[in-house]
C-alpha cells in the first residue's frame, strides 16, 4: 500500500510537471505571438502582409484557449480599440456552420444527404434538380457556378450585392444557371450551392435562417455571439478598405444577399466553442460526424477543406481541416489542427496577406524560425535559368509527390504555372522534356487537368497546331462527357477546315450540355448551326 502512494505521488509530480511545462510554453509561445502580432499592427505593409493588422487571433491548444488579443480599432473615425468580445462578420467561415445545421436536420430525420434537391425545394428546375443532391450542394460538387453564375441573369453586379433578395427568388434565380460540370463529377466552389442549403433548411423547418441559428446555436449550444440577422451594423465591427494609409469605412452587403454563403457574424470566443465542439464530436452523432469529415478527392469534406494546398506547402508538417472567409473588407480564417492547436483570425481590414499570416502565427506558435523556410518549391517561372537551378522538371515531379503525400489527396501545379512553363520554354533546347512532363501531369487524377488541356491547346493553337490538335484530343479523351472539350475540340477540327470532324464534335458538345443542363447551351448550338450551315 505504501509503495503504491509513494507511485501516486510521483505520478502526481509527473503530471504537475508537464502540466507546468505546458504552461510555460504556451506563454513563451504567447509572447512570441504577441510580438509577431504588434509588429504586424505596427508595420505590416513592410513586413509582407500588405497592411498593417488589426483585428483578432485566438489560438488554442485542445479545449484551451491559450491565446487571445485583440490589436487596432473597430471604429477608426472614434479610435474606439478592437475587444475579443468583438463581432465580425465571418465570410465563408459560415459554410462549415451551415453544413452542421444541414446535418443535424439529417439527424432529425427531415433531410437525407443524398436526396435530389428537387424533392425539397419546388421552385427550383425539377429535371436539373434531380441530379444534384444535398450532399453535392455541401462538398461542392453540384456543378453550380460560383457567384460570377448570376451575372447574365442580374442588371449590374454592384447592384445586385446591395439590393435584398427573398430566399425564393435567389433560388428562382439559380435555376436559371447552367451548370459547370455533370453533377457529382468535379469540384467547383460554389457559394451558390451554400445559398440553395438555407433554402432548403428554411423549407424543412418551416423557419427562417436567423430562427433556425437561434435555436440550434444560441439556445442549444448557448453560443450567444455566434449569428444571423437582417441590421447587420448594430452587431459588428466596421469594416475598413485601406488605400495609401487611409482607411475608408466600407458598404456591407444586404445580409438577405449573402444569407447562408457567408453571412454569419461572430466573435472570436464562440468560433472556437463552436469548432472545438464539432471536432470533439458531442454536438453530431458520430456517423455524422465522420461524414462532415470525409473529404472527397479534392480534399474538401462537408463543408470543410482538408491540408489546403496554399496553405499546406509553407507549413508542409501541419494536417488540419480550415476554412477562410471574405466578405466586403471582414476576413477570417478558422484552422482546427489534427494535433489539437486551433488558430482562429478575424480582422476588419483589407487589403491583407491572409495566407502569411496565418502559416507565421502557426509556424511562431509551434516555435519554429520564421528565417529559415520550409516552403515546399515549385521552380521559379521567372526565366529557364531560374527554372533550372530550382531543379527543374525533377522540381516539379517533386512538388506534386511530395504535396500529394501531405495532403492526402492529388496536388498538381495549376494550369497557370503549366502554361507560363511551356511559355518560357518556347523554342528552347528542351521542348521535349517539357512535353513529357505535361504529359505525366496531365493525368485524369488531377483536378486541372481539364482545364490545362484547354488552355494549353488554345496557346500553341497558332504556334504548333498539331500539337494543339494533341492537347484539344486528349482533354476528350480524358473528360468524354465535358461538352466544352468537345466544343474546343470542334473548333479546333473548324479552324483546320475538318468540318466534318466540327460538326461531330459541336454535336457532342451540344448533346451534352441539354443532357446534364451545362452552361454555354446556347454558344454550342451557334457553333453547331454555323458549320452545319457551311457544310
Amino acid at each position: 500500500m505504501k509503495i503504491l502512494n509513494q507511485i501516486t505521488i510521483i505520478m502526481r509530480k509527473i503530471l504537475d510537471f508537464i502540466a507546468f511545462l505546458i504552461i510555460v510554453t504556451s506563454t513563451v509561445h504567447g509572447q512570441n505571438i504577441d510580438q509577431l502580432l504588434t509588429d504586424y499592427t505596427n508595420d505590416g505593409k513592410a513586413k509582407g502582409i500588405r497592411e498593417n493588422f488589426n483585428g483578432v487571433v485566438l489560438i488554442a491548444k485542445d479545449n484551451n484557449i491559450v491565446f487571445n488579443k485583440a490589436y487596432g480599432y473597430s471604429d477608426f473615425e472614434s479610435k474606439k480599440e478592437l475587444s475579443v468580445n468583438d463581432k465580425f462578420l465571418i465570410g465563408s467561415v459560415t459554410k462549415p456552420i451551415v453544413a452542421y445545421l444541414t446535418l443535424k436536420q439529417v439527424e432529425y430525420g427531415n433531410i437525407k444527404l443524398d436526396q435530389p434537391i428537387s424533392d425539397l425545394l419546388p421552385n427550383f428546375d425539377y429535371e436539373k434538380g434531380k441530379k444534384i443532391t444535398v450532399r453535392m450542394l455541401m462538398n461542392h460538387t453540384s456543378g453550380i457556378p460560383h457567384y460570377s453564375g448570376v451575372l447574365p441573369y442580374v442588371e449590374s453586379r454592384k447592384e445586385f450585392l446591395k439590393s435584398a433578395i427573398s430566399t425564393d427568388d435567389y433560388v428562382s434565380l439559380i435555376s436559371k444557371i447552367g451548370l459547370l460540370s455533370i453533377p457529382g463529377k468535379k469540384y467547383h466552389y460554389s457559394s451558390l450551392g451554400y445559398i440553395l442549403l438555407g433554402a432548403i433548411l428554411e423549407k424543412v423547418t418551416k423557419q427562417s435562417f436567423s430562427e433556425i441559428v437561434k435555436k440550434e446555436i444560441n439556445q442549444k449550444l448557448g453560443l450567444k455571439n455566434l449569428g444571423f440577422v437582417s441590421d447587420i451594423s448594430k452587431h459588428i465591427v466596421k469594416d475598413y478598405k485601406i488605400k495609401d494609409g487611409n482607411y475608408k469605412e466600407f458598404p456591407n452587403r444586404h445580409q438577405s444577399n449573402v444569407f447562408t454563403a457567408g453571412g454569419l457574424h461572430a466573435n472570436s470566443i464562440d468560433l472556437f466553442r463552436f469548432f472545438n465542439r464539432l471536432k470533439k464530436g458531442d454536438i453530431l452523432n458520430s456517423e455524422l460526424k465522420e461524414e462532415m469529415f470525409k473529404e472527397n478527392t479534392n480534399g474538401y469534406a462537408l463543408g470543410l477543406h482538408r491540408n489546403e494546398p496554399e496553405v499546406l506547402r509553407y507549413i508542409p508538417s501541419a494536417r488540419y481541416f480550415s476554412h477562410g472567409g471574405s466578405v466586403n473588407d471582414f476576413s477570417s480564417y478558422v484552422m482546427v489542427n489534427d494535433d489539437g492547436t486551433t488558430i482562429i483570425i478575424l480582422t476588419n481590414t483589407a487589403p491583407l496577406n491572409r495566407l502569411k499570416l496565418l502559416t507565421n502565427i502557426y509556424r511562431t506558435y509551434k516555435g519554429e524560425d520564421l528565417s529559415i523556410s520550409n516552403r515546399v518549391i515549385l521552380p521559379s517561372l521567372k526565366n529557364v535559368s531560374r527554372f533550372e537551378e530550382e531543379n527543374g522538371i525533377d522540381g516539379v515531379i517533386q512538388y506534386q509527390q511530395v504535396m500529394t503525400k501531405n495532403a492526402g489527396f492529388p496536388v498538381y501545379p495549376s494550369a497557370n504555372y503549366i502554361l507560363k512553363m511551356v511559355k518560357i520554354h518556347r523554342n528552347k533546347i528542351n521542348v521535349e522534356a517539357i512535353d513529357s512532363l505535361i504529359e505525366t501531369m496531365t493525368r485524369k487524377e488531377n483536378p486541372n487537368a481539364e482545364n490545362t488541356l484547354n488552355r494549353l491547346g488554345y496557346l500553341l493553337l497558332k504556334i504548333d497546331s498539331k500539337k494543339a490538335g494533341h492537347y484539344f484530343k486528349k482533354a476528350t479523351k480524358l473528360f468524354p462527357k465535358s461538352a466544352n472539350a468537345w466544343d474546343s475540340f470542334g473548333e479546333y477540327n473548324e479552324k483546320n477546315n475538318k468540318k466534318k470532324l466540327a460538326k461531330i464534335a459541336y454535336k457532342k458538345a451540344v448533346n451534352l450540355a441539354e443532357k446534364y443542363h451545362l452552361e454555354n447551351l446556347n454558344l454550342y448550338k451557334k457553333n453547331l448551326k454555323r458549320i452545319k450551315d457551311e457544310l
